[in-house]
């Protein structure tokens, strides 16, 4: 389960040897590997299942496709097979999650998530708004705890849960400057908010990983801007950039470790 080991979803374990329990904001998942089948239970229909791990794209065709645009890209797509971009129902999630991962880890950034999920259902918009930093601050979010309350409580005022979901329907640029304007979201979170949370796949999040993977295919030792990182992968993969920036992170990310 490549897919939610990789620093797109947070509320995700492994509870016995393939056996996998998840959420996605009002959706809870229980699912077993098996012989290479998926036994699933769930309080979601099988769509939302298959929309959450982006199944509806034949990513072996994807890969290829990728491959012909830049035949470099080859020992990419060789080692992430069976890595899927994630569609996440619920942007309220995502914005926290990403708002929790500014310099984190994945382990802390799944701490946070649990403590402010509490349980299989994430919360409301309107339950996070009520939070208090302090409390938040002690539960070891740090730093990150003002944002968690400004960002939350802004949101609301826009509109809530209504303004997060409209932003599907407004150009990627646009719904990235309208994130932008909540408290602890720069240009890289928002742009993983865009990507995982309103399925904006030609959202293009940079990262030092997502920069060292295009050095590395270049094979150059300069500096390569976070700007220019972007305009790499979106020359070379057009609409579907944030779904072959996925895959550049964690080819990099598992390679290093």
């Amino acid at each position: 389960m490549k897919c939610v080991t990789a620093g797109q979803v947070f509320r995700w374990q492994e509870v016995e040897p393939d056996n996998w329990r998840g959420a996605d904001g009002a959706n809870w998942y229980q699912v077993q590997v098996c012989s290479g089948h998926l036994n699933i239970v769930s309080n979601a229909d099988k769509k939302a299942f298959e929309s959450l791990f982006r199944l509806d794209e034949n990513y072996a065709l994807l890969r290829e496709e990728f491959c012909e645009r830049e035949p470099r890209f080859r020992e990419v797509a060789d080692a992430t097979k069976g890595l899927r971009s994630m569609r996440c129902s619920d942007p309220v999630e995502v914005l926290l999650a990403f708002i929790c991962s500014s310099l984190n880890n994945i382990p802390r950034i799944t701490n946070m998530m649990n403590h402010l999920a509490g349980g299989e259902l994430f919360p409301r918009l309107e339950q996070i708004a009520m939070l208090q930093e302090q409390g938040l601050r002690e539960a070891g979010f740090g730093y990150r705890a003002k944002y968690v309350c400004g960002a939350s409580r802004l949101a609301l005022e826009l509109g809530g849960e209504d303004w997060l979901q409209s932003l599907r329907n407004q150009p990627t640029e646009m719904a990235i400057q309208e994130l932008m304007t909540l408290p602890g979201v720069g240009r890289k979170v928002a742009e993983c908010i865009a990507l995982i949370g309103l399925d904006k796949t030609d959202a293009v999040p940079v990262d030092t990983h997502v920069a060292q993977a295009v050095k590395r295919i270049e094979k150059t030792s300069s500096t390569i801007t976070n700007p220019k990182t972007r305009d790499w992968i979106t020359e070379r993969f057009g609409n579907k950039a944030g779904l072959a920036q996925q895959m550049l992170f964690y080819w990099n990310l598992t390679s290093k470790r």
